[in-house]
């Protein structure tokens, strides 16, 4: 499938699965602890897939006196960090829903997913290797985990409010 293809059929499941679980919630979106080998959560946003099909849900965890966000991938939360992929078993979840676009000016009204000092970092997603990874948005470009490695990448999406 292509790049594009894939993007789009994500961002049609996302807004189904954001749908179903906007009528669960009061609220936009909320995060939910999560400790692996806990049963998924309900009404989690669905941030992209690792190229074979598998889901990749919003994560974020606490690593070094700030929260980063990234991905839930075999039960685990992955994020970026100094050069490195980050993976820890004691994390967040993002539920409720949102929606998918491309910044256009107005980064500053999309999800904070997290922050170090005065940075907030908003959430983010960006196509890798055949797949579409959740990440942050730091200095303006989408960092993601993969492969053992934080990947930097220049055009992304970032997740808004409705």
């Amino acid at each position: 499938m292509g790049q594009n293809r894939r993007i789009a059929a994500l961002v049609a499941a996302a807004f189904v699965a954001s749908t179903l679980a906007a009528h669960a919630q009061n609220s936009p979106a909320r995060w939910v602890n999560r400790t692996t080998g806990q049963p998924p959560v309900g009404g989690a946003i669905l941030g992209g897939d690792n190229g074979d099909n598998r889901v990749l849900y919003i994560c974020r965890a606490q690593h070094r006196g700030g929260w980063h966000s990234g991905k839930v991938h075999v039960d685990m939360c992955h994020f970026g960090w100094g050069g490195a992929e980050i993976v820890t078993r004691q994390y967040q979840v993002l539920t409720g829903y949102g929606v998918w676009r491309r910044p256009f000016g107005d980064l500053d009204r999309a999800y904070v997913g997290g922050g170090s000092g005065n940075d907030k970092y908003r959430i983010c997603r960006a196509p890798y290797r055949g797949g579409v990874h959740p990440g942050k948005v730091v200095a303006g470009r989408c960092n993601i985990s993969w492969g053992g490695k934080e990947i930097v990448i220049d055009g992304y999406e970032a997740l808004y409010p409705r």
